[in-house]
């Protein structure tokens, strides 16, 4: 405990927060750098005044980002929170669990509004729509389902057995969803019906690791596990180019906010930053010793963020691919998951042994 007391303390940065109990320990008052435990998920609602993080005790944890200070916590899960989604209002907080289930919060009085499930098994993604009419949740058997915001109602099933999805994503104008699989291609459906439209990469059964919409809605980017990257028409399916060249395979593809680029995280090379346009790579951050399991980019493109198995997440200039700021994770926590607050001026990570570090970037 020192030792890692030491190495934030090098930052000058640091507030400690039990969250296993009602006791606080304070390192430093500094309230730039909080670090929580028993953590297994954290997201922030879109105003940026609150980081939300899922319990490994089966509860959520709201905090606020500029003290740390724990100002609620939501109970009714009966496992670990193993996923959390805000609509794009951050009027709702959809959250997910190893209990099976899906519940909504409704985050003016912090009430639980329903419940959705049970599912077959833990929950691993949720996405909203833009309206938060409709919501997508997979669970970890490879299950999707579709749900009626306003009614509960179940909308459509794609069972695991045949689908094995991994992940969703849906349209910006809410119409279609997409899904990826480990075992299938790309896919897309219409969201009001479920029915299938179009199949991505269909000439070969690889595991599609991204299939996401740009912002606009006008595009579709894939990343499979193979060295296969590509750009397609989201309403004629036209296959528009392929993404230069990335040594092993992808784990993951992202959008910036006006999709002129796009960010690909892949095991055997080094993140990198793609011009949409062109296809041509922008630049690469050298620098992680082992795999990078999660990149991101900041609300402007600017800056970057990526994490892995070295230990370390590091921020970057996502122009230029220079090394900005390293974060210095503890020895021996590998990072996996790691974003940008949504105005950009935090930084967090969740380390695998369930540590939550918010660090200020400006």
């Amino acid at each position: 405990m020192k030792q890692r007391i030491k190495g934030f303390f090098k930052l000058g940065l640091l507030v400690v927060l039990s969250v296993g109990s009602t006791k606080q320990m304070y390192a430093q008052t500094t309230p730039h750098h909080v670090e929580v435990k028993g953590i297994s998920e954290a997201t922030f609602a879109p105003s940026g005044n609150i980081v939300a993080l899922g319990g490994q005790d089966n509860l959520v944890y709201l905090l606020d980002p500029n003290t740390g200070a724990v100002m609620h916590k939501l109970t009714g899960h009966e496992g670990m929170v193993t996923y959390l989604a805000f609509s794009k209002d951050g009027k709702w907080l959809f959250t997910g669990s190893a209990d099976r289930a899906v519940k909504q919060w409704n985050m003016e009085t912090k009430a639980l509004v329903r419940t959705y499930g049970p599912f077959p098994s833990n929950i691993i993604n949720i996405v909203i729509n833009f309206n938060t009419t409709k919501i997508l949740a997979v669970s970890d058997d490879g299950t999707l389902r579709g749900y009626n915001v306003q009614t509960g109602a179940k909308l459509y099933e794609l069972p695991g057995d045949k689908n094995l999805v991994k992940l969703a994503d849906f349209s910006a104008d809410g119409l279609y969803f997409t899904t990826c699989s480990e075992v299938h291609n790309g896919k897309q459906y219409n969201a009001t019906t479920g029915a299938f439209l179009h199949e991505y990469g269909k000439n070969g059964l690889h595991a599609f690791k991204s299939v996401r919409f740009s912002p606009n809605g006008a595009l579709i980017a894939t990343a499979s596990d193979v060295e296969d990257a590509s750009i397609y028409n989201a309403k004629t399916f036209a296959h528009i180019r392929r993404l230069g060249s990335q040594a092993g395979y992808f784990h993951s593809l992202k959008w910036s906010n006006d999709a002129s680029v796009l960010i690909s995280g892949a095991f055997g090379g080094p993140p990198r930053v793609w011009d949409v346009a062109t296809g041509a790579m922008i630049c690469e951050f050298k620098g992680h010793t082992e795999a990078v399991n999660c990149v991101n980019l900041n609300v402007d493109a600017s800056l970057a963020i990526s994490s892995g198995y070295d230990n370390t997440a590091k921020v970057w200039n996502a122009k230029t691919g220079v090394l900005v700021k390293d974060l210095g994770v503890i020895d021996g926590t590998p990072a996996v998951i790691s974003n940008f607050s949504p105005k950009g001026e935090f930084a967090y990570v969740v380390t695998s042994d369930g540590t939550f570090r918010l660090y200020k970037l400006f």
